[in-house]
Parts: C-alpha cells; structure tokens; sequence
C-alpha cells in the first residue's frame, strides 16, 4: 500500500526536489501540496494534475483525515521550519 504525502510549498526546493522524488518512489502517492501563490497552484495543476491545491497549513491539518495523509514534506523557507513541523507532528502527520 502506498504511502499518501502532501507537499507544504512548491517553490524551487518543492517543485524542482521533493515532488520529483517522491513521484519517482514507488511507495509514495502525492496527494496534496500546499503553495498560497495562485501562480505556483497554477504550476502545480500543470505538473500534478493527480494532486490537490490546498491554500495554507491549517487547510491541510483540517483536511488531512479527508485526504487519508500519512506524512507532510516541507519544502518551505527555513524560517517557518520549526513552526509547521510542529503543527504538522501535533496533526499526527
């Protein structure tokens, strides 16, 4: 059974790192990413098209159950790091 993920930011580290691999990982299905800029949720319907936009971290948290997540990857700016992965351990994920 795979394993479903969710991505939190599709800049250069999401887009260009993480979603390649995990699409390349055979136990991994992308399910979800989360990106706040309408041109990068543009970008990633184009690339993804099996994956969900979702518009923040609390979406996510809230929906995660819906989505049946099992593991969050966060490819956002260092600075935020801390605080998500918080929110993300606290969610079960």
């Amino acid at each position: 059974m795979r394993i479903r993920a969710a991505l939190v930011g599709y800049g250069m580290g999401g887009r260009h790192f993480h979603a390649p691999f995990v699409a390349a990982d055979p136990d991994l299905d992308l399910v979800a990413v989360v990106t706040s800029s309408p041109e990068r949720a543009d970008q990633v319907r184009a690339d993804l098209p099996g994956a969900e936009v979702i518009p923040d971290l609390a979406t996510l948290i809230d929906r995660a159950g819906d989505l049946g997540l099992e593991l969050a990857i966060v490819s956002t700016p260092p600075a935020g790091h801390a605080e998500q992965a918080s929110a993300l351990l606290e969610a079960g994920l």
